[in-house]
């Protein structure tokens, strides 16, 4: 993310100095314009200020390849994320098939849990049965 904050505050510079620029390059062609009347020393300003915009341009293009470089590493991250975000959504699809599986055994141990419950009352009723049978008949 800090990559991409640098990123994105290269460009913005990228962009004013792209936006100063082009305003001094509009200014410098509407001067230009007359340049039949224009002297000397206007067209060496022109120069110089062709000679800055070029070293812009040619930093511009040098923070343009950091920027592809950046936007490469992010696309790069993004994919591995991407990947392990797969991965986790696999194992959480396995974990919820686990728990799913072990709820329905619960619920058959459960059941099962009941019917010996069940099984034992009536075993339980029977033997007071037989013993009253066998004490009231001695």
């Amino acid at each position: 993310m800090e990559q991409s904050d640098k990123a994105s505050d290269e460009i913005k510079k990228i962009l004013h100095t792209i936006q100063e620029d082009s305003s001094s390059s509009v200014s410098q062609i509407e001067i230009g314009k007359p340049a039949t009347t224009i002297s000397v020393a206007r067209a060496e300003s022109s120069m110089a200020s062709l000679r800055n915009m070029t070293a812009t341009v040619a930093e511009m293009i040098s923070l343009i390849n950091q920027l592809n470089q950046s936007m490469n590493h992010i696309e790069t991250r993004s994919n591995q994320i991407s990947s392990e975000m797969t991965n986790i959504s696999a194992v959480t699809q396995e974990s919820v098939a686990s728990v799913e599986s072990l709820s329905g055994l619960s619920e058959n141990q459960m059941s099962a849990t009941r019917k010996v419950n069940d099984d034992l009352i009536h075993l339980k009723n029977l033997a007071h049965l037989l013993q009253k049978k066998f004490s009231g008949s001695m």
